[in-house]
């Protein structure tokens, strides 16, 4: 069984929290509360420690989740900086979806389609 994952990544499939490039954005989210939760605070991952492995990604098993995380200015923000949405395919055994965000591991993930951010 696979599953989708949205990610939002550079050319180099780069996310901009590993880079801190989206500085202003981290600032503004409230990452340890009910919206953008660090890994160690989201309730589900604590339950998984899928997260702690160094080949991990981040993303999102839906697009609600995706807009949930990531509202307009920070999708014009991204945008700016060459970000795109990418989508991935993945074997259900290589991710584990919180009701927040998804971990993956990129390098069992088939890359589908990459988007400009709108």
């Amino acid at each position: 069984m696979t599953e989708t994952i949205y990610r939002v990544e550079n050319s180099n499939q780069t996310g901009c929290y590993r880079l801190y490039e989206c500085a202003g954005m981290m600032m503004r989210h409230d990452r340890t509360q009910e919206i953008h939760p660090v890994p160690q605070a989201d309730p589900e991952f604590k339950r998984n420690p899928f997260y702690m492995d160094e080949s991990y990604y981040f993303g999102f098993d839906t697009m609600d989740k995706f807009h949930n995380w990531f509202d307009e200015q920070d999708r014009i923000e991204m945008k700016s900086l060459g970000y795109k949405l990418s989508v991935y395919e993945i074997d259900t055994e290589y991710t584990f979806s919180s009701k927040f965000q998804s971990v993956f591991f990129l390098d069992e993930a088939e890359l589908i389609e990459r988007f400009e951010l709108i």
